[in-house]
């Protein structure tokens, strides 16, 4: 590539001299262009990493909150059938018809008022 280089630099009219003066400013710029390029790409390598492992770590946290939520769904679930069911015993018990006195002498006692119904 080198040669490349200097066959370009005789074309354009450099002399040979300067050609190397120039070809050593162009290798340390290269060096330097090319040690930077290398850092950048060291840092992106570990900004990687740690956005990999960001990325595991939500996975990983997404599949517990989805458990979570089934639990909860569940859970749900339950209470809301228990609560039709009671609803539904609580229905029957309105439909039976309710005795209007216990008895001959319901007036007379203390828990009870005077047709029967207790307070």
């Amino acid at each position: 590539m080198s040669t490349m280089i200097e066959v370009r630099a005789d074309v354009v009219g450099v002399p040979a001299d300067d050609r190397s003066a120039r070809l050593s400013a162009a290798n340390e710029d290269l060096g330097a262009r090319l040690a930077a390029a290398n850092e950048r790409a060291a840092r992106l390598s570990e900004q990687l990493a740690a956005a990999t492992a960001a990325l595991d770590a939500a996975e990983h946290r997404v599949a517990d909150l989805e458990d979570r939520n089934r639990e909860l769904a569940s859970d749900l679930d339950d209470a809301l059938d228990l609560a039709s069911e009671h609803a539904l015993d609580a229905g029957r018990e309105r439909l039976v018809p309710q005795p209007l006195y216990g008895h001959a002498f319901a007036g007379l006692v203390n828990h009870h008022d005077r047709e029967g119904i207790e307070r």
